[in-house]
């Protein structure tokens, strides 16, 4: 048992009771104010004496340290959050996302400290000193703490690290002359360019925010100017250096940071969901106001978050009596806390556009013969494996959850800060063409046992779910395939975690590319992902390895004498068993916990129903056939009313349940099968649909699968109900639907929505339709014509750019299809 072990155990004992004080006291216990801290917006603390050795592991002692005192903090944050929403709390929920200026471990009050002692506000802090808005875009933590909370704030401030951290603030300043003034010492492009990058991560939240949860106002801030301090480190010296007066530095800052926060309030024109709120003065233009180079002291603090608050309450008040603030009624038990197993880390490889400028992540390496790029799928493939993760209990982190560009070193500290037991990096290869086969990398002089172990299991579990060569045993005698490459370098990461590098396979070769284009193929790839780092993690014990046939080097990478024995036994060479495919224990199957089965399903926010008595099919035929408000509960026919299940009078018929059952019956047995044997979670679909807040459908409706899935028919049975990772896609096509049934006045039937890839291709549809990602739906109206359809459906689409996607007219066949792409199509 390491200290650190025991240090969270104490945290995570005095978190389960709510305790407070004892987490005040854990704090104090180890942490001390220190002269400086180790990066701009970071807080000055070290650990004491007598805990230095304990909590420093080494080459990144700087930011573990701090790391310890925000978790330390955090958890704090959360007792005290959970014991003011825990009984009848009638004030504003907010979560807060942010650097130092929101979370200072100690010595000072900081500003959601100042939100946290007001009696109308209950802070769930997702804060940390030094954080950038880099971490904060690509963790996504802000997603789940809303869907839980209910919170209608959310207070986000970042942007001083990724501005003027590790060096940055001497890249934007040019030699200091005679009479010059503070813009003239200013790099303007430099600073634009710095600014620039920043702000797209302000917009991937934003938008994400938007997307997933349009009920939530987000409030962020500049920084006020600071005094520079001679000789010191963030801005004295660098002045210094650079020659500038200190007088004229403290207006180079107030150049640097007015340019920011004119940039941040730009983003107000762009986005309905962001209010900027400026903090120019308010702090204090006195030396004794500040802190540091970069903090305020407590009443600078206290001064800064005044026009914050006032902003919030403003904005609640205008939210009106009808708003329920206190739509949670216990405390959360937040999944980014408590109640996971263990933490994996997904990194995708690559990511942004050809302007990134690091040279340890380039924005895309490998291109298909038909123009698709790697970055696209294996964002793809990390999105699929994530909930495959999380249904067996383990915490899943994503090192970008969008086509955004991030570096080697943010990828690692994802998993450093989280401490997390396994990273694996997500790639697809490219050679001329004429290659094939599965690789999974370790870094060349950094692999430590657990890394090899987890290299065996990922490459095990792709060999047999895809059955490409086995590169590993053609590239190296050993079977271990070692690259310099900056995400997989084990000093950058945590010392507990596994390290490795997955290249899934060829993608430039015209048929691999083609199977990776099919949703069913990345759900194999996902899969088999999943598979071998749960392998690892659940059978990863050296015993258990060794029992199922599987060498294990001690922790300097050492194989020994034991590797000779287990190959004797096997009647091979050293050479040849090491070629060959690992053979893995098989791991049991483990129920998700509460958080698990909300991450994975319940993307509406609430709790999941209880499963409903009685079968599927009873489940399907209540919504349908049993009395509702709904005037168009069940239409669901297609346009030819003789071929297709009329829904609307089908509970009339005396015949109905046995057609409707015949119809749905890919649905029920799907539904009545196990989980692991496939199942389809039809108590969970339903709460999804639930929580989109329709009008006028139901899922019974979106579950439809179409009359030539039907039994007789020539594509009988190729369809099936949508996998749970593609619900999410639905939606905002879902909710455009209803507001143009909500326009028209008129019944609408939906005619087509899921098309797995086999039923695609059997009823001709095309090749890249956005049927087989739930995205679309075609449909039909019971009054006026195709072009009034199309119409409405376009004004729909003006109104909303959550709407953007494609429409077009059958005017032929007498129905439209709508999908929410992101991009605005007529077709």
């Amino acid at each position: 048992m390491t200290y650190s072990n025991d240090l969270q155990r104490r945290i995570d004992d005095a978190l389960s009771r709510n305790d407070v004080a004892e987490l005040d006291a854990i704090l104090d216990e180890h942490f001390q104010v220190t002269e400086a801290s180790r990066r701009p917006y970071d807080a000055a603390v070290e650990p004491k004496p007598e805990y230095r050795e304990a909590l420093d592991p080494g080459p990144f002692e700087g930011s573990a340290v701090v790391n310890w005192a925000n978790r330390i903090s955090r958890a704090k944050r959360l007792a005290v959050y959970r014991v003011r929403t825990g009984g009848n709390f009638r004030g504003t929920r907010i979560v807060s996302e942010g650097d130092s200026w929101f979370q200072y471990p100690i010595k000072l009050k900081d500003v959601i400290d100042v939100f946290m002692a007001q009696d109308d506000f209950a802070v769930l802090s997702l804060d940390a000193a030094g954080d950038l808005v880099e971490h904060m875009a690509v963790r996504r933590e802000y997603h789940g703490a809303l869907s839980e909370s209910g919170a209608p704030v959310m207070l986000l401030s970042g942007g001083g690290n990724d501005l003027l951290g590790d060096g940055r603030l001497e890249q934007l300043l040019l030699p200091y002359a005679d009479g010059a003034s503070a813009e003239d010492l200013v790099d303007a492009a430099a600073l634009e360019g710095a600014v620039a990058h920043i702000l797209g991560y302000y917009r991937h939240i934003l938008t994400d925010v938007a997307q997933n949860h349009p009920q939530v106002m987000v409030f962020g801030h500049g920084y006020d100017t600071p005094f520079p301090i001679e000789g010191a480190r963030y801005f004295g010296q660098p002045f210094a250096d650079a020659g500038i007066p200190l007088d004229i530095g403290r207006d180079v800052i107030r150049v640097i940071s007015a340019a920011f926060a004119e940039a941040l309030r730009t983003l107000e024109d762009a986005f309905d969901n962001y209010r900027f709120v400026d903090l120019t003065g308010t702090v204090g233009n006195h030396r004794n106001s500040w802190d540091d180079e970069l903090h305020p002291e407590n009443a600078g603090f206290a001064r800064a978050a005044a026009p914050l608050m006032d902003a919030v309450r403003a904005h609640v008040a205008k939210l009106g009596d009808g708003f329920e603030i206190a739509a949670v009624a216990s405390p959360p038990e937040t999944p980014f806390e408590t109640g996971w197993r263990q933490t994996v880390v997904l990194d995708p490889g690559h990511g942004g556009t050809t302007d990134t400028d690091f040279t340890s992540a380039s924005w895309n390496n490998a291109v298909g013969p038909a123009g698709t790029l790697e970055k696209r799928w294996t964002l793809d493939v990390c999105r699929r494996a994530r909930p495959m993760l999380e249904a067996r209990g383990y915490r899943v982190l994503l090192t970008r959850d969008a086509d955004v560009s991030v570096s080697g070193p943010a990828r690692r500290d994802v998993a450093r800060e989280v401490a997390a037991e396994v990273f694996v990096s997500v790639h697809f290869n490219g050679f001329n063409g004429s290659v094939q086969g599965t690789e999974t990398w370790l870094h060349s002089n950094t692999a430590s046992s657990r890394s090899i172990r987890l290299m065996r299991s990922v490459q095990s579990a792709m060999l047999a779910e895809l059955g490409h060569r086995d590169r590993n045993a053609t590239q190296s005698a050993d079977g271990i395939i070692r690259k310099s490459l900056s995400v997989l370098h084990e000093s950058g990461h945590h010392p507990d975690t596994a390290v490795c590098l997955n290249e899934v396979s060829f993608m430039d070769v015209a048929a691999e590319e083609q199977r990776i284009m099919q949703p069913s193929y990345r759900d194999r790839i996902a899969g088999a992902l999943a598979t071998g780092i749960a392998d690892y993690l659940e059978g990863g014990l050296e015993d258990g390895f060794e029992m199922a046939g599987i060498p294990v080097p001690d922790e300097e990478g050492n194989w020994g004498d034991a590797l000779d024995a287990i190959a004797a036994r096997e009647g091979l060479s050293v050479a040849a068993y090491l070629a060959r495919p690992a053979r893995l224990p098989v791991a049991p199957v483990v129920a998700a916990p509460p958080a698990a089965a909300f991450l994975a399903h319940a993307v509406d926010g609430s709790a999941l129903a209880p499963a409903s008595g009685g079968s599927a099919l009873d489940a399907l035929w209540a919504d349908i056939a049993a009395p509702s408000g709904d005037p168009d509960a069940g239409e669901d026919a297609f346009i030819d009313p003789s071929r297709e299940l009329d829904l609307t009078s089908i509970g009339a018929d005396p015949d109905g349940r046995a057609r409707f059952a015949a119809a749905y019956a890919p649905v029920i047995a799907a539904a009545d099968s196990p989980f692991e044997a496939g199942g389809f979670d039809l108590t969970a679909f339903q709460s999804f649909v639930d929580g989109l807040g329709l009008r006028h459908f139901s899922a019974t409706e979106l579950l439809y699968l179409g009359w030539r899935n039907q039994p007789g028919q020539d594509c009988e049975g190729r369809n099936a109900p949508p996998p749970s990772h593609l619900w999410e896609n639905m939606r905002m096509t879902a909710q455009m639907l209803d507001e143009i049934r909500h326009r028209l006045g008129a019944p609408v039937r939906i005619l087509s929505a899921y098309r797995d890839q086999s039923y695609n291709t059997c009823i001709g549809g095309a090749a890249g339709s956005l049927h087989m990602r739930f995205n679309a739906i075609d449909w039909t109206c019971s009054g006026g014509t195709v072009e009034r359809w199309r119409q409405v459906a376009r004004e729909v689409r003006e109104s909303d750019p959550r709407y953007a996607g494609g429409i077009k007219g059958y005017f032929d066949s007498n129905f439209v299809h709508v999908d929410t792409r992101g991009t605005e199509v007529d077709f």
